[in-house]
């Protein structure tokens, strides 16, 4: 069986139509994927670029193809090209496949109203909270309000109508997204499920660290003992991951005198806003902004060079970056919002919208070599129970029950139509 999976990464289409990506799902990213269906079609928006470049990953490969939406930005390019997204969406499912929907997700927004029409089931992996998202604190975007309430909407619902959902987190989600009944990892539920009698909920992290991501020691002290290098990985996109934040607390502890610098790897449009940030508060010799670096070893160096992970989100699932940083010993600190007090002591919390209390938290982890080789020793503990050797049994559950469970609804379906079904799309 043929897996359909959606996701909202943007891909990178050369002229010669090959896939690329720079940071996440390169085609390693499907390989759990095929342990259990025969081929992956990957269904994502791709951008036109000229050449590969050297820091390019392949994303399709052997039973893994890549189905291109139309490279829309924003909500407003999306809405240019609606009805170019909706007539590519129309063919990105074919018949008899599997599909699951990475969400919250306009590319499968617009499939899944597809779909719905064709009579057609689905799962969902939730990895992000819209309501966090796009709420005024982490979007400023003049229609956040409207799509925070449209997404908020459609993912409640979605998790109601899939024959099975999977939440990276372990309450968090599933709290604001309830599941359609309380099935788990061996049990199942029909309680609201409107694409066949069972659902199949689960709680695994989409975290994949493989063993080499690993160090085989906490830290013992900081690598420069006279200054302190702190590093932030993330988008830049917006400020939904708190980079300002981090900024402004970095100001305030070279005001104090501690030596503090930083490294901030992402990409995206508030590069300038934040550069800009810095020259106000006199820090640009502090921060650097290096760009993007391709995942893998490029990364773990980054870290392994750094001192001190910080993320001060204002809405997040569970920061696959968090948890690199934690396989590597490196103590972290973030703020107390979505799935990350899952993952740091309350010691390394820090409240929304609060430079000062960050940029203390910063001071007593430089102060305090004891705290050092606590946090880092307890973040390497953590980091662990998301091996890829944790976790893989667990996916595999999860997917094994999508492929059952969408051949089970397909063999029920009568004259085409899946049984339990309504006979027309509820409304977004």
């Amino acid at each position: 069986m043929q897996l359909c999976l959606t996701l909202e990464h943007r891909f990178l289409q050369t002229p010669d139509n090959k896939v690329w990506t720079i940071t996440q799902c390169p085609y390693d990213f499907y390989r759990e994927y095929l342990d259990v269906f025969d081929s992956v079609r990957v269904i994502s928006r791709a951008f036109p670029v000229p050449t590969v470049k050297a820091d390019f990953l392949p994303v399709e490969g052997p039973g893994v193809e890549f189905y291109a939406m139309p490279g829309y930005k924003g909500p407003f390019g999306f809405l240019t090209q609606f009805n170019k997204v909706r007539g590519k969406a129309r063919t990105a499912v074919p018949p008899e496949s599997a599909v699951i929907f990475r969400l919250p997700s306009q590319v499968a927004n617009s499939v899944e109203d597809c779909l719905t029409q064709q009579r057609i089931p689905y799962a969902v992996e939730v990895v992000a909270d819209p309501y966090d998202v796009l709420g005024p604190a982490a979007n400023r975007h003049v229609v956040a309000p409207i799509a925070r309430q449209y997404f908020t909407r459609r993912l409640q619902r979605q998790c109601k109508r899939a024959i099975a959902v999977s939440y990276v987190t372990q309450s968090y989600l599933q709290r604001r997204y309830p599941p359609a009944s309380a099935g788990n990892e061996t049990g199942r539920g029909s309680a609201g499920n409107a694409c066949g009698p069972a659902q199949y909920a689960a709680a695994v992290s989409d975290a994949n660290l493989s063993p080499e991501s690993f160090v085989s020691q906490p830290r013992s002290a900081l690598r420069d003992p006279g200054s302190l290098q702190i590093v932030f990985v993330g988008t830049l996109e917006s400020l939904y991951k708190g980079p300002d934040l981090l900024v402004d607390a970095i100001a305030i502890c070279i005001k104090q005198g501690i030596p503090v610098k930083a490294r901030f790897i992402g990409i995206g449009q508030q590069i300038p806003v934040l550069q800009k940030r810095c020259a106000r508060h006199g820090i640009e010799a502090q921060v650097e902004f290096i760009g993007s670096v391709t995942a893998g070893e490029p990364v773990r160096h980054e870290l392994d060079h750094a001192d001190l992970f910080v993320l001060p989100s204002r809405a997040e699932g569970v920061p696959r970056a968090m948890l690199e940083a934690m396989a590597r010993g490196l103590p972290c600190i973030g703020s107390s919002v979505g799935g990350i007090p899952e993952l740091l002591h309350e010691e390394d919390l820090v409240p929304l919208e609060d430079p000062e209390t960050l940029a203390r938290e910063i001071t007593g982890v430089f102060a305090d070599r004891e705290r050092l080789v606590r946090m880092s020793a307890r973040n390497l503990r953590t980091a662990e129970q998301y091996s890829a050797a944790m976790l893989s049994h667990r996916r595999q559950q999860f997917y094994r029950a999508v492929k059952e469970l969408t051949r089970s609804a397909y063999t029920m379906r009568p004259q085409g139509r899946l049984q339990g079904l309504p006979s027309s799309a509820p409304s977004s």
